[in-house]
């Protein structure tokens, strides 16, 4: 259940992109859009006084890693590419 609530808190992070969520957490995007459609309808909360856990922070972190890698890849293939 723990993956479930961090992937599904992360996809809510506006400028996340439910794609990358999957991806990061290993699980089909269709899985995480279910799931968010699921905690939206209340059958999947945090806690049990369905309160945001923090325990997200390390895989934002991961995910920023990442979009700043692949802003990184891509201007050095732009570079290449001149």
């Amino acid at each position: 259940m723990e993956v479930k609530v961090k992937a599904v808190m992360l996809s809510l992070i506006e400028g996340i992109q439910v794609k990358e969520v999957a991806k990061t957490s290993n699980i089909h995007h269709f899985i995480l859009s279910r799931w968010r459609k699921e905690f939206q309808e209340r059958k999947v909360v945090a806690d049990k006084r369905r309160k945001p856990t923090g325990v997200v922070s390390k895989t934002e972190k991961e995910i920023s890693r990442v979009k700043s890698l692949e802003a990184g890849i891509r201007k050095l293939k732009q570079e290449l590419d001149l």
